[in-house]
């Protein structure tokens, strides 16, 4: 028998509160760079556990399963939007890693010049953008309870780009996983090209030599001449090594007849696995970022629709994406946790 009751109307009397099942702690840091900055902490009756930073684009600082950490985290930690440097790689000194960082959307990878002659830091101002409107609450959806969180994260300026990003974060009470669904939209009335990444930061105990990459990847292409060195070793895992040069490459993911594809991690040892499901219709490309440096040991998995060596690489490749006037585009997440 399932050991977990649908929170319907019919079965209130199992619970004094909602506490009981799903809880959604609200914070505010009050020291250090990140001072000021909101957090919210959502714990569900599975063990699932999410931090969401709502003053930085409402992405994920931190996911554990069962109290096993999922993700990477950097030395500069969370930092307030404020302390956000533009400027060609500043960028890193406010990257706390997390489980998910959004970036773009007008630069993804090296800092490049826009269409409009613009200079753009690395991978764009999007992570830095506090939402507005927000709100996080627990409802239920279809029959069962959630927290759920909106808010909308708007890139513009003056006399340019005017575009939106209206984030909705869904995690119900009694599963160990949860959605995300961005809607991003040209609010101005001029075409205008995007770009987007979703930089998913594998950490340890998750990852570690132990660790099976699934990725159903039809091809891979490096990055650069210094990732073409390690292309057939695109799924191993090293130790943390005191000297190590990040090596990227592209995959060519594999799709379903939905057109969306699914990949993950699994660590027998910790036993732990993740996936990740998405509409690899609407993000085309995929990048793995390897980081095996003590201190520094990530992997990024990271689905996209432009590539990294600046704007304009992008446009020669022909993967440069538009949004027409009043036109949006949806992305949608699925992130399952499970044991191994």
């Amino acid at each position: 028998m399932n050991s977990f009751i649908d929170y319907t109307k019919e079965n209130f009397e199992y619970v004094g509160n909602d506490n009981q099942l799903i809880t959604m702690t609200n914070a505010v840091i009050d020291e250090g760079r990140g001072k000021g900055t909101k957090i919210i902490h959502i714990s569900n009756s599975c063990g699932l556990e999410l931090v969401v930073l709502p003053d930085r684009c409402m992405d994920f600082y931190q996911l554990r399963y069962k109290g096993t950490n999922i993700n990477w985290l950097s030395s500069p930690g969370i930092a307030n939007p404020a302390y956000y440097n533009p400027n060609e790689s500043e960028w890193l000194r406010s990257f706390f890693g997390g489980f998910m960082t959004t970036c773009g959307l007008l630069n993804i990878g090296n800092p490049s010049t826009y269409e409009d002659g613009s200079r753009m830091g690395l991978h764009g101002r999007i992570a830095n953008i506090p939402a507005e409107g927000f709100c996080a609450e627990k409802k239920t959806v279809g029959g069962t309870l959630c927290a759920v969180l909106r808010g909308k994260m708007t890139e513009t300026d003056a006399f340019g780009v005017n575009f939106t990003v209206t984030r909705e974060i869904v995690v119900p009470f009694n599963k160990s996983e949860f959605y995300f669904t961005d809607t991003v939209q040209n609010n101005g009335f001029y075409k205008r090209p995007f770009v987007q990444l979703y930089h998913f930061n594998m950490g340890y105990p998750l990852l570690s030599p132990d660790s099976r990459i699934i990725l159903d990847s039809e091809g891979v292409e490096p990055r650069n001449d210094y990732a073409a060195k390690f292309l057939d070793s695109w799924d191993k895992v090293l130790p943390p090594e005191d000297e190590f040069e990040e090596i990227c490459c592209y995959h060519k993911v594999a799709k379903d007849e939905n057109g969306r594809a699914e990949y993950g991690m699994e660590n027998p040892c910790a036993h732990i696995g993740l996936r990740i499901n998405y509409d690899a219709d609407k993000l085309p490309n995929f990048m793995q970022w390897r980081m095996f440096r003590k201190g520094s040991y990530v992997m990024g998995l990271e689905p996209t629709n432009g590539r990294l060596n600046g704007f304009q690489e992008t446009k020669e490749k022909g993967d440069l994406h538009f949004l027409e006037a009043g036109e949006s585009v949806q992305h949608s997440f699925k992130i399952k946790l499970y044991n191994v």
